[in-house]
């Protein structure tokens, strides 16, 4: 199957343009800018990625709550050690690492599912 260039966007994570993200990030981390406007760049990084981190934590977790929370702590551990990430473009991967140490994180049981043999 042949697909054109055009459908992949050479610049893209998650459907969002990569210098989208960084400026994204750059704001999010100005300890110069005004702090309502910093809270507004992650929030809405927060919007884009958290669909990828609540994927990630159920697939680990197999429990929706479980999982919820354990999004709601990444993005809280991912907004204190932003300014730790050195390339923007590294974003997604950076925050899935963190997603997973949130879900192994001590206390959260982890939801094995039985798939019933035939």
């Amino acid at each position: 199957m042949y697909l054109e260039k055009s459908f992949f966007p050479a610049q893209a994570i998650n459907g969002v343009d990569v210098d989208e993200i960084s400026n994204l990030i750059l704001l999010a981390t100005d300890i110069g800018a005004d702090p309502g406007k910093r809270l507004a760049a992650f929030g809405e990084l927060v919007t884009r990625f958290q669909g990828m981190a609540y994927g990630y934590a159920y697939s680990i977790l197999g429990d929706f709550h479980l999982a919820e929370d354990a999004a709601q702590d990444a993005f809280v551990m991912a907004f204190q050690k932003l300014n730790g990430l050195r390339d923007p473009k590294a974003f997604p991967g950076w925050l899935r690492r963190i997603v997973r140490t949130a879900c192994h994180r001590p206390g959260t049981p982890i939801i094995r599912l039985a798939i019933p043999s035939n």
